[in-house]
């Protein structure tokens, strides 16, 4: 069964440290995606935010430098499709301002969700509740699998 899905950031964060309090939610996603051959819809960003917060916390000597590189190595082996088109960048921009977001981060994983009509996963309850507001299928981890 090949199912699509767009994951927050968070989600991959927890997944690839496990002192995340969410690590084994995460984790078990991901897990089951690559076991159903699911393919993640994502924005662009996805692979800028994943790769500083890893980097970060490297230089922060949270993790060591090889560690970190091993997660990169991994998070770039997901079934990942990347998405960046005009109309997905004007959409994100629109849907920041409608749920009154500080950026576009959070709300282009909205847009590229929201497009392909398929589930956003995230485990920011704060985006959560007000994402829903604009598009039922935001969800948390608990409730794709």
């Amino acid at each position: 069964m090949i199912r699509e899905a767009c994951l927050d950031a968070n989600i991959f964060l927890a997944a690839l440290d496990e002192r995340e309090p969410r690590h084994r939610d995460a984790f078990g996603l991901l897990q089951t995606i690559e076991s159903q051959d699911s393919i993640l819809m994502e924005p662009a960003i996805v692979v800028f935010e994943v790769t500083s917060v890893l980097t970060r916390k490297s230089h922060r000597h949270e993790i060591e430098a090889d560690e970190a590189a091993a997660r990169v190595d991994y998070f770039s082996q997901l079934p990942l499709l990347l998405q960046w088109q005009p109309g997905l960048l004007k959409r994100s921009a629109d849907l920041a301002r409608r749920l009154h977001l500080r950026d576009a981060y959070d709300s282009s994983y909205l847009a590229v969700a929201e497009a392909r009509n398929i589930p956003l996963v995230t485990l920011d309850a704060d985006f959560l509740k007000k994402a829903k507001r604009l598009y039922d299928k935001v969800i948390d981890p608990a409730h794709f699998i």
